[in-house]
């Protein structure tokens, strides 16, 4: 009798990955990895000839995923969690094929957000049309010369405010600041 349970549970077993294969052979790719998913989840020790095989189908159809690109690498990513908690059903190189899938639907999401994205961009290696300044912005054009023309009271105060922001933000004593304020005005 349990010769025959066994018999019968192999059959079905094969039976449905027969349907599955037909089915993610033809199905539109998303539904292929969620039903793929779901497959991956229930899967046991008893399964592990039939793993590498789901994996096959998975890959196939990541590979043909042309939309919803995040979603699909995202069920690849929950599939990736079920095999990799089940290594005896999944071994380590099914594992990784699934983790490859995985990341190469991200590399594709991020490079068609990319193509996407119309805001301008900067080139690196385009050339200025523009000579050069013979002295950078922030060199001085003359020694000696007050980066600043401020005058007396507004330098206080200013110093007064940098102080203030350093004592209370950066571990001086609040006193040693007040008194140096105050020698300051």
């Amino acid at each position: 009798m349990a010769d025959q349970w066994h018999g019968e549970t192999r059959k079905l077993r094969r039976d449905i990955m027969s349907a599955f294969t037909r089915f993610a052979e033809t199905g539109e790719p998303q539904e292929v990895l969620h039903e793929a998913d779901f497959l991956a989840g229930g899967m046991v020790a008893a399964n592990r000839s039939q793993a590498h095989s789901l994996v096959k189908l998975i890959t196939a159809a990541a590979a043909r995923c042309s939309v919803g690109l995040d979603q699909a690498a995202e069920m690849l990513l929950s599939t990736l969690r079920k095999a990799e908690a089940r290594p005896e059903v999944f071994n380590r190189t099914s594992q990784l094929a699934v983790r490859e899938a995985h990341l190469d639907l991200r590399e594709r999401a991020v490079l068609e957000r990319l193509a996407q994205d119309d805001t301008p961009t900067f080139d690196y290696f385009q050339m200025d049309e523009e000579e050069p300044a013979e002295v950078a912005e922030w060199e001085d054009f003359e020694p000696g010369v007050k980066a600043l023309d401020l005058n007396a009271d507004d330098a206080r105060d200013l110093a007064a405010s940098f102080l203030e922001v350093m004592g209370l933000r950066h571990g001086h004593d609040l006193e040693e600041t007040q008194m140096a304020i105050r020698a300051l005005q």
